[in-house]
């Protein structure tokens, strides 16, 4: 008579096939379409010092409206993952583009934001701005820097 499998295995399985799907998803760049797609780099908070790695996934919702996807981390004693979507007004001035947003990110996430900054195919810089925060957001294509 067969036994039943252990918590353990069940675990064990399910674990490991929890790593095999992350890793083949992180390892997908999609290709870059002008400003669109994937970015990376890091954010820093003059305010505090913290800083920590960042990823953003820009998305074109219409003309000059975007949404950018964020994620990334900072560490108290360990990293502590974050992610949340802000929606930006990109256009072009004197051959640049420009961004604007604002976005409340909550209590727990330090309130209500402004951004300002510019963008080009390689390179995504912000300027970020809260009663409590300020610092920036420096971005390049996955693998540059």
């Amino acid at each position: 008579m067969k036994s039943a499998p252990s918590y353990f295995s069940v675990f064990t399985i399910c674990l490991i096939s929890i790593l095999i799907l992350g890793c083949s998803q992180t390892n997908q760049i999609e290709p870059k379409d002008g400003i669109l797609g994937q970015w990376q780099g890091k954010w820093y908070c003059e305010k505090t010092g913290h800083e920590g790695p960042l990823k953003c996934k820009l998305l074109k919702i219409e003309d000059n409206k975007y949404k950018a996807k964020y994620s990334g981390s900072y560490t108290l004693v360990v990293p502590i993952p974050f992610w949340y979507s802000v929606d930006m007004e990109i256009t072009k001035e004197n051959g640049q583009n420009l961004i604007q947003a604002e976005s409340d990110l909550g209590w727990l996430g330090g309130g209500k934001y402004t951004y300002t900054g510019t963008i080009t195919d390689d390179e995504f810089l912000v300027t970020y701005n809260s009663k409590n925060h300020n610092g920036t957001f420096e971005l390049f294509r996955p693998g540059v820097k």
